[in-house]
């Protein structure tokens, strides 16, 4: 019987993911990455991005406090970062399917059971090339890995978003354009993609490519490019064409402060007021 308050957590936070708020008055919703549940609601956020790989390996005990921690506090987990240990190799020779298979399993077990809509799949670690193996062969594997988990991820209510990383931070899929590519290559619609700004930023990649990947944008993680910090005015950084053109595509997903501050309770509210009133039309 002690798990009882725990399965009706579990019901409670997967019901609530049918329908989000964006969803219903049409507008993004606006989150954060952290671990710290009641600052994040009190800041006036949405919902919460948490690590993917701390939940699927988390002890039973310990999940049941993550799950617990999200209700009490009234915050969804919409979305997970860090989605693939390092070990779980999706590109070169020592790739093990059966092994992707079973942690891909039991983590997206988990997140149906915390109501997460969103999987990140940045994970340099795992899809990084090893030196002196083939590209093309990489693009194969990665859209075999993606084709196979993609019944999953429907299974589980969950839709995986494809990060594209800077070059300095991985050897493959830089670019949002290189991102689209994969996606269209594996051509299911629970695999589709992210933009993020700071690494847009990082390899000049202009914020034209968002028209171009309309429909399959379905996250943001947003920054201050300029020392990934919390996005606080329009002063700070040109961000208008940038959410200029989600405006334009009629982007509604979620909007995912990945960065760092050394004051969240002034910043985050700020970070709030300032993202959403780009949204809606700001300068």
């Amino acid at each position: 019987m002690k798990y009882v308050p725990y399965v009706i957590a579990c019901l409670v936070l997967s019901a609530s993911a049918g329908k989000s708020w964006s969803e219903e008055s049409g507008k993004p919703l606006i989150g954060v990455c952290s671990k710290d549940f009641k600052a994040v609601k009190e800041a006036g956020f949405d919902f919460i991005e948490l690590n993917a790989k701390t939940i699927a390996t988390a002890s039973e005990p310990d999940f049941e406090k993550i799950v617990k921690s999200a209700r009490e506090a009234g915050i969804t987990v919409r979305s997970v970062n860090g989605f693939l240990p390092s070990d779980v190799r999706v590109t070169g020779p020592e790739t093990d399917k059966q092994k992707q298979m079973a942690y891909v399993e039991k983590c997206f077990d988990r997140l149906h059971k915390l109501g997460v809509q969103i999987v990140v799949f940045g994970s340099g670690g795992a899809r990084q090339i090893p030196k002196d193996f083939s590209r093309d062969e990489a693009m194969k594997q990665m859209v075999d890995f993606c084709r196979r988990i993609g019944p999953l991820a429907k299974t589980n209510g969950i839709t995986v978003v494809i990060e594209p990383l800077n070059s300095k931070d991985c050897n493959f899929i830089n670019t949002v354009r290189e991102g689209l590519e994969l996606v269209e290559a594996v051509k299911d619609s629970n695999i589709e993609l992210l933009a993020d700004i700071y690494h847009m930023f990082k390899d000049n990649e202009s914020a034209d490519i968002i028209l171009k990947a309309g429909r399959h944008l379905k996250h943001v993680h947003m920054a201050n490019p300029k020392g990934r910090v919390y996005p606080l005015s329009a002063e700070e950084y040109d961000y208008g064409p940038f959410f200029g053109n989600l405006r334009k595509i009629g982007y509604t997903g979620g909007i995912s402060i990945e960065a760092g501050t050394k004051d969240f309770n002034a910043d985050g509210p700020k970070a709030v007021v300032f993202l959403r009133g780009m949204m809606a039309g700001g300068k």
